[in-house]
């Protein structure tokens, strides 16, 4: 079969010039755009460049494939084998088609002069082969150069491949792609990047996209013409110009609609003005207060302009920047609910904005994969914390009043320490009303033995009772609060701590028969085996006591194996439906890796145990 295509093919060769002639060079390569004028306003952008030739955009023509012609180079004299030897020579130099000494010519030159010679047909099998995958990956990749090269080949050397039409279409939709991005290219460089709508170079990446949503030229051209516009927004605010900002940040959310990045541009430009304003209004308070009335009127004036009110700036503006912060509350400042039966909620202390980089650092000793990566996350707003955790009499007071009945409860039992074993072991007729050794719980013990559930159903029912949004703390918010500013291994330093601060494992530590812990922190005692009475510790630098000691505690996210995709706004990461839920902070049994500040563990929301309590979060 192959001896008979090569004889057809040698019998069509004639004259007419090689491919190349008949396809102007370079003219498919797709060059990158220039950058967006966008400064040239819209109704003011030159006439349209002159547009390339039509002719080179035009579909492959039949006439323009049938220039190839494979050439014979067997000269007289020559004998097969040296033919043979060069053919594959040229093949291994990666010389298939082009030239009079190219591999394919020399193989159809051998079976010219010995029809079937089953070497010579191996051969071109082998090019072909190779010349199919190179036009795949060449429409795969849009090198319409190298495409319109290949497809006369093929279709000469393989008339009947069903793939011929579908390789074809391939070509012509890429070459259309082509056809638009360049038109894009231009409209770009004119100025011409939203208007008029039917031709700017957003309406045709649109085009593009349409025939093919990933292609890249398309997608990165939106970008750049979204980005270009972004800066110039940025640029503008910072040269105070808000008016021509809005504009431009206006027409930049229209190159792609929901952009995150124009959001966040937005959100930047707010806090620039802000930032303007800010410090015109300390410049200005500062020349008042030295007696310069003229600069602080000049400041006063450009001041009204950046801000959104002119009339009782300071006033109003620190009223809004509180109100949106701590609610007219202060960072540190402790606050108390009362419920509607008269009793109080557990108290709170507001905790300040600010950003710290949650997890593990990769050369913390002890570091697990959970704890990673680590990521900067952003309090942007004020909460309040619990100060301690709660208390036994707070669950019971809950529990009396909604008539609540604890997980551990329904399940009639619950793990508690066991002194002659020295491990939690489950045991019958363990609830919340128990202490870690199953004993009658103090007042002021922290309680344990109660589930996520139980928490959460604890901070609805304060919710219901004070009309304010109680809730479990977020993981985020959770080890801000427990580093309280701090980088450290642990919220004290990177070792045993040298003052007492928390209950934790300590090598001095005694149980009432006298066992220590087989791994605790080094010569650290605090004086407890179990909790301790919430607060008999001192409070952290946020004012929080038991942040990282006492009992671990349950907080409002679902357990992700790390923190890959995880909120960077110090919200709850939680999905529908989630089957564990987060613990954080040591508990008096934790071992000293355990009370690292980055420490996190997961367990299913019906999980109770002696280790493990709450506290509770609040909105402000």
């Amino acid at each position: 079969m192959v001896a008979a295509l090569v004889l057809a093919l040698l019998a069509g060769c004639g004259d007419s010039p090689p491919p190349e002639a008949a396809m102007p060079p370079d003219e498919l390569a797709i060059a990158e755009p220039p950058e967006p004028n966008v400064e040239a306003p819209v109704a003011d952008a030159p006439a349209e460049a002159s547009a390339e030739s039509s002719q080179d955009l035009l579909p492959l023509e039949p006439e323009a494939e049938a220039g190839w012609e494979p050439g014979e180079t067997m000269t007289e004299g020559e004998s097969t084998d040296d033919v043979l030897a060069r053919a594959d020579a040229a093949f291994e130099a990666g010389r298939l088609t082009d030239g009079a000494d190219s591999a394919l010519g020399l193989y159809l030159a051998v079976i010219a002069a010995e029809p079937g010679q089953t070497q010579a047909v191996a051969g071109v099998d082998r090019i072909i082969e190779t010349l199919v995958l190179q036009l795949e990956s060449a429409l795969a990749s849009a090198d319409l150069g190298s495409s319109r090269k290949l497809i006369p080949i093929l279709r000469k050397l393989r008339p009947e491949d069903p793939r011929l039409p579908a390789w074809q279409a391939d070509f012509e939709h890429a070459r259309e792609v082509v056809r638009l991005l360049r038109k894009a290219q231009q409209e770009v460089a004119a100025g011409r990047l939203l208007e008029p709508p039917e031709t700017s170079a957003v309406r045709l990446y649109r085009d593009i996209l349409e025939r093919d949503p990933e292609q890249p030229e398309a997608l990165a051209g939106l970008a750049r013409i979204e980005a270009e516009l972004v800066a110039q927004a940025t640029a503008a605010a910072e040269a105070g110009d808000y008016v021509r900002s809005d504009k431009l940040l206006a027409d930049a959310a229209r190159v792609q609609p929901g952009s995150g990045g124009v959001q966040d541009a937005g959100s930047q430009i707010v806090e620039l003005r802000q930032g303007r304003a800010a410090d015109l209004l300390q410049r200005a308070q500062v020349a008042a207060a030295r007696g310069d009335v003229s600069a602080a009127e000049h400041l006063l004036e450009q001041l009204e302009q950046v801000s959104v009110q002119a009339q009782g700036i300071e006033e109003l503006r620190q009223q809004i920047e509180q109100a949106r912060l701590y609610a007219g509350f202060a960072p540190g400042q402790t606050l108390t609910d009362r419920l509607r039966s008269g009793a109080t909620a557990p108290d709170l202390v507001v905790i300040a904005v600010g950003e710290f980089r949650m997890g593990s650092r990769r050369d913390e000793a002890q570091r697990r994969k959970e704890e990673g990566p680590s990521h900067e996350v952003r309090v942007a707003r004020g909460f309040a914390l619990g100060v301690s955790e709660v208390t036994v009499t707070q669950f019971r007071a809950f529990v009396q009043a909604s008539g609540h009945v604890g997980s551990a409860t329904r399940r009639g039992r619950s793990s508690a320490y066991d002194e002659r074993s020295g491990n939690l072991r489950e045991r019958s007729g363990i609830d919340w009303q128990h202490d870690y050794a199953g004993a009658d719980a103090a007042p002021n013990l922290p309680v344990v033995h109660v589930s996520w559930s139980d928490a959460q159903a604890y901070v609805d029912w304060l919710a219901r009772e004070t009309g304010e949004s109680y809730r479990l703390p977020s993981e985020a918010e959770f080890e801000y609060a427990l580093r309280a500013g701090s980088v450290s291994r642990y919220p004290w330093g990177d070792g045993t701590p040298d003052q007492l601060l928390e209950n934790l494992t300590g090598e001095k530590d005694r149980s009432s028969r006298g066992r220590a812990w087989n791994h605790g922190f080094r010569n650290y005692g605090d004086g407890h085996w179990g909790p301790a009475p919430v607060r008999s510790f001192a409070a952290n630098r946020l004012g929080l006591h038991d942040s990282n000691g006492n009992v671990s505690e349950w907080v409002a996210d679902c357990w992700h194996d790390n923190y890959s995709r995880a909120p960077t706004d110090a919200s709850a990461w939680v999905n529908p439906g989630c089957t564990k839920r987060v613990i954080r902070g040591a508990s008096w049994a934790s071992a000293p890796d355990e009370a690292r500040s980055a420490y996190r563990s997961g367990a299913t929301p019906g999980t109770t145990h002696a280790r493990l309590g709450f506290r509770v979060a609040r909105d402000l």
